[in-house]
């Protein structure tokens, strides 16, 4: 037998053999039975082959992962968490912000504020902002809900948002006229702060609601105070009270 006749013979017993595999396949799906084909196979071997998961990666390259980790944790601490409402204070009759709580105990807090001055003898409204420190050495506890920060002391920067104020004196003015700009004031003060320290049960959405009080001054004012000793010394302070919320 040549090689042509037996590719002939092997050809025509493969197709005797179709129908018969197919009618074969065909009444054991219909008895139930499962039937193994090319294909199933094929998916069961990809099915079988080991999937690499996040913490076998992680086991891979620690390094990667510790590295991601930081950098998720920095940009954690970048959103705020502190939302205060204050009123008065030297930087606006109402001003509103965010503000950033870190330290052992939350000891340092970081403020950004915008204020409003309302229109007065004819002058038109004013937007500021503010830059604002505070520090508390001490926290009391009081029961296990409360807790009292018998001082804190404050330091910031303020800016009234209008052209009408000037960071850099104008020509118009004799060189040295003035010292300070009239655009911006730096700010210190003192105070004490009392919070309530919501029972995790009953947390929604923050975790600490705090009342202060503040007493500051500016520069301007200190310059003036140091100059004459006329100027009394109550009119050189502003006070403030206030209320955050602490997420």
């Amino acid at each position: 037998m040549n090689v042509r006749a037996l590719i002939f013979n092997l050809t025509a017993a493969a197709f005797m053999l179709c129908p018969a595999v197919a009618k074969a396949q065909a009444s054991a799906k219909a008895s139930g039975l499962s039937v193994t084909t090319p294909e199933t196979v094929d998916s069961l071997t990809a099915s079988s082959t080991p999937m690499a998961t996040d913490k076998q990666e992680a086991d891979d390259n620690p390094a990667y992962t510790e590295r991601m980790q930081k950098r998720q944790n920095f940009f954690l601490k970048l959103i705020p968490e502190v939302l205060t409402l204050q009123y008065a204070g030297g930087i606006g009759m109402l001003s509103s912000g965010v503000g950033w709580a870190y330290g052992p105990s939350d000891n340092w807090q970081t403020d950004l504020l915008i204020g409003f001055i309302p229109n007065r003898y004819y002058h038109p409204n004013y937007w500021t902002l503010t830059l604002r420190e505070l520090y508390s050495p001490w926290r009391i506890h009081i029961g296990s809900d409360w807790s009292v920060r018998p001082v804190f002391f404050s330091l910031g920067i303020n800016s009234i948002l209008h052209n009408e104020f000037w960071s850099k004196q104008p020509t118009r003015y004799p060189s040295g006229y003035y010292i300070f700009p009239s655009k911006i004031r730096l700010r210190i003060g003192i105070g004490q702060r009392i919070s309530f320290n919501i029972p995790r049960p009953r947390r929604h959405l923050g975790r600490k609601i705090s009342l202060y009080w503040e007493l500051s001054t500016c520069d301007l004012y200190i310059r003036q105070k140091i100059k004459s000793s006329a100027v009394p010394f109550h009119s050189i302070l502003s006070l403030a009270i206030g209320a955050s919320y602490t997420i």
